[in-house]
């Protein structure tokens, strides 16, 4: 048994070295309050109930009883919290928490507790704590949350990582685990020759974060908007055309994607390449003048068009704007750039002609997978 203020009449009731039996809970002389009370002394009052049994630190309830104005019984309110007893037990500081009765004692004796309550009930009113607390699986935490929309799950878990005190250290060590899993999705997606356009296009709505291994200027946004029209349609709401992303900062800037098995090269060098040159495909070509007729398209009509994300208008500028262009996969079209001389002129070309493109940004779909890696620190540069 712990004793924890001898002078103020109060002590710690251990259930790990004592009996339930040797506890009792009594009414005050004046009938206005109730009180757990050791039977032996009943002077002695039980202010904490020890719930863990751990060398340092351990977990404690506190019950204090207010009497109801209708049914004239007493209602029992729990406080949890833990102490570490490693320093004199006097000066252990209590800390409040959300107990998680999930180690191999402590559902034993919070229901050993529940019990020896219930046994009072001609006393103690438990109906309030009844409809008010339970004991709930992470499944059901998970499952409720599940249940809630968007703006009040995030809600719910602001709320949750304020009252825990959670740092920003412990907070990016929870986004780079869901960044973990992202990116074993973008592996997957990455190595099936199935995956559609539409895929990467649902893939990146939640995922923006990876965009900002083209540019960090692609992170530091107001918005990100797919399939945003960039020209004006006709009267029958058609013909302008749609860029499959528009990022909104400062300025605007275009992102287009084509599909990660679309060839960048032909698989046979052309009769009319050069020397030191490889012929670059139709695919790409036509990738290329759709990424300069949409930014055409936007330059020619950004005066007259709002942007919206929802029911909130973005505000941008418009500067010769921006085009990233996502497409293939480099490492499967040019597996040797450095032992094959068709590979080295391949990439040779490919530098060459992406280092010359102003304003357009070319990255292949592996190229962007390996800078987000690095972005989660999964590998060295």
């Amino acid at each position: 048994m712990e004793i924890n203020d001898v002078e103020n009449n109060s002590e710690i009731f251990d259930p790990y070295m004592e009996n339930w039996d040797a506890i009792e809970i009594n009414k005050s002389n004046d009938n206005k309050t109730c009180a757990i009370n050791r039977k032996s002394k009943e002077n002695i009052s039980i202010k904490e109930i020890k719930l863990s049994n751990n060398p340092r630190v351990n977990v404690y309830c506190s019950w204090v009883f207010y009497k109801s104005s209708i049914t004239g019984k007493f209602i029992p309110r729990p406080t949890f919290y833990k102490k570490n007893l490693s320093n004199n037990i006097k000066e252990a500081k209590k800390i409040k928490v959300v107990i998680q009765i999930d180690s191999h004692d402590m559902p034993i004796k919070f229901w050993d507790m529940i019990n020896f309550l219930q046994k009072y009930k001609d006393l103690v009113e438990l109906g309030e704590f009844e409809n008010k607390y339970s004991v709930v699986s992470k499944e059901q935490v998970l499952a409720t949350l599940n249940s809630y929309d968007t703006s009040k799950q995030i809600n719910t878990i602001q709320e949750f990582i304020a009252s825990k005190n959670i740092s920003y250290n412990q907070l990016e060590r929870l986004l780079d685990t869901s960044k973990e899993n992202s990116l074993e999705e973008f592996k997957t997606l990455l190595e099936d020759d199935n995956t559609s356009e539409d895929d990467w296009q649902k893939f990146f709505e939640i995922n923006h974060w990876i965009f900002a291994g083209i540019s960090l200027r692609l992170f530091f946004k107001k918005g990100i908007l797919p399939q945003a029209h960039v020209g004006i349609t006709d009267t029958r709401g058609q013909g302008a055309p749609i860029s499959d992303f528009m990022c909104i900062d400062k300025y605007t800037t275009l992102i287009e994607l084509k599909k990660h098995t679309t060839r960048i090269f032909t698989e046979e060098k052309q009769s009319t390449a050069r020397t030191n040159t490889w012929s670059f495909t139709s695919d790409f070509i036509d990738g290329i003048s759709q990424c300069l007729g949409q930014k055409q398209e936007l330059i020619n009509n950004f005066n007259s068009k709002i942007i919206r994300e929802g029911e909130k208008i973005l505000t941008a500028n418009e500067q010769d704007t921006k085009v990233i262009f996502i497409i293939g996969n480099y490492n499967k079209e040019i597996p040797h750039p450095d032992s094959n001389i068709c590979d080295k002129t391949k990439a040779d070309t490919f530098e060459r002609y992406r280092r010359n493109c102003r304003n357009i940004e070319i990255i292949t779909y592996d190229e962007l997978y390996e800078r987000a890696r690095y972005i989660v620190g999964l590998q060295k540069p």
